[in-house]
């Protein structure tokens, strides 16, 4: 669906569900003073994304008939890397890291209120990264922190911190943006129960990781 034009920023949202579609694109045209486009399906998206320049783009990780992963690479690959960002419901962590490195710029929760969302929004469109604040918030320490509370990715990063690496130097190593390390120590620190990188490193050394 093409809305009236808005104002001076361009979005389209990418969700199955219509009465989201809807509701979201009417408080967004006020709130944002935004044009907001919506498209129900990823085809519909593709579509739009040929005729129109786009300054944000909104994908639900679960439109049906497509992975969230490879319709976000379609996104990407058809509108030259506009920023795109995913909304869901619920997404995992690991898929939230698997789609920062591929470009994705943020995720925002359908959960979110409606002026959280908003403002999510306007964070994106100043060319900023976006996560939830409760995707970094620390959870209480595991009762027995072991290297098996780690995702594969997330082990790779902490045996490069115990050599002492940079971030820089991981992300190089391991073909990931420096954003995409910083997020996955946070996951580190919080599974193993320490601070910092420097007591990461030395709980790895203890454990002759």
């Amino acid at each position: 669906m093409i809305a009236e034009s808005a104002g001076s920023k361009r979005i389209l949202m990418i969700d199955d569900h219509q009465l989201i579609l809807d509701v979201l694109m009417r408080y967004f045209n006020a709130a944002l003073e935004a044009q907001v486009d919506t498209a129900p399906d990823l085809e519909t998206a593709l579509d739009l994304i040929e005729d129109h320049d786009y300054d944000l783009i909104l994908l639900d990780y679960n439109l049906p008939g497509v992975s969230g992963l490879s319709g976000l690479s379609q996104v990407l690959d058809r509108s030259d890397n506009t920023p795109t960002a995913l909304i869901s419901s619920d997404l995992p962590r690991e898929a939230i890291y698997d789609a920062m490195a591929m470009g994705a710029k943020g995720y925002i929760p359908k959960t979110s209120r409606a002026e959280a969302f908003a403002n999510a929004i306007r964070f994106l469109l100043m060319g900023e990264t976006f996560l939830p604040a409760e995707f970094f918030t620390r959870k209480a320490e595991p009762k027995k922190p072991r290297i098996e509370n780690l995702s594969s990715r997330e082990s790779d990063v902490l045996l490069l911190v115990a050599e002492g690496r940079s971030n820089k130097d991981v992300a190089n190593e391991l073909g990931l943006s420096e954003t995409t390390v910083k997020m996955h120590l946070r996951s580190i620190y919080s599974k193993i129960g320490v601070d910092n990188r420097t007591q990461a490193a030395l709980w790895a050394n203890q454990r002759k990781l």
